[in-house]
């Protein structure tokens, strides 16, 4: 008897077992292309700053209220730091308590530099505002704060709901969520000598409980309008209010849809 052709078991499509794989393949390349799609690329990595990620801009320094501390403030302020530094002892208990009339400085967690309460108070303003001394915010590390953003058509404007979740900060401290959003255009607001259309945007804030976490789930940030004006992904960073570290959280897209 003759050897006859090859025979190929067909489904009841008609397809070989074969191209049903590819098929299969195919479709589930194109549906993680799709979900690919739907989240915004991370920015590409800029180049090195000369002093790390919290290299500060023109005209200021690092605080050095402790050892590794990265805020940046005026020269002025430096120079009224280490001055408590040095007056820190003779305000000093021997059990490590401060005398009457100062208090701990509480810089980060760790300091307890005894200090006048005007002098705490302007090292919290320090703290609050430590992203406007930064060269650039958004190249400082990834943090522990992460964000997502869920469309919300309720209302007469297209919009977003944001949610926060979040651990590894300073304990009881506020972290504030802000995002460099176009505001307007053509540009109406100076900073410094430049006219600028980014700005940062203040997103939300968040309470940290006593263990160094926002919550076990996701706490809602806030809702926010699309923009038009925003054509590219809004970068988030958060400011430990309690440490003054900056870190980065991620991107959001904040465009109207088309």
């Amino acid at each position: 008897m003759g050897i006859g052709r090859p025979h190929i078991t067909r489904r009841r499509n008609g397809a070989p077992p074969g191209r049903r794989r590819h098929r299969r393949t195919g479709a589930l390349l194109a549906i993680l292309a799709l979900i690919a799609s739907m989240f915004p690329a991370l920015p590409a990595a800029a180049d090195p700053l000369p002093y790390g990620p919290y290299t500060c801009d023109i005209g200021a320094v690092w605080r050095e209220a402790t050892a590794k501390d990265p805020v940046c403030v005026l020269v002025d302020r430096r120079t009224e730091v280490r001055d408590q530094n040095a007056l820190a002892p003779s305000r000093t208990l021997p059990n490590g308590n401060c005398k009457d009339g100062f208090v701990w400085r509480l810089a980060n967690w760790s300091d307890h530099t005894c200090a006048t309460p005007r002098d705490r108070s302007k090292t919290a303003v320090d703290n609050e505002s430590a992203y406007q001394w930064l060269v650039d915010p958004t190249a400082t590390p990834r943090g522990g704060i992460s964000v997502i953003q869920v469309p919300n058509h309720e209302g007469e404007y297209d919009g977003f709901d944001l949610y926060a979740m979040g651990t590894n900060i300073t304990p009881t401290a506020k972290v504030a969520i802000l995002g460099d959003a176009v505001i307007a255009w053509p540009p109406t607001h100076k900073w410094g000598s430049k006219w600028i259309t980014y700005h940062w945007y203040r997103v939300g804030s968040l309470q940290v409980y006593f263990n160094g976490e926002v919550g076990d789930e996701w706490v809602h940030l806030g809702r926010h309008n699309c923009s038009p004006l925003q054509t590219d992904p809004v970068t988030l960073i958060a400011v430990d209010y309690g440490s003054g570290v900056v870190t980065t959280v991620g991107t959001v897209d904040w465009k109207c849809p088309s």
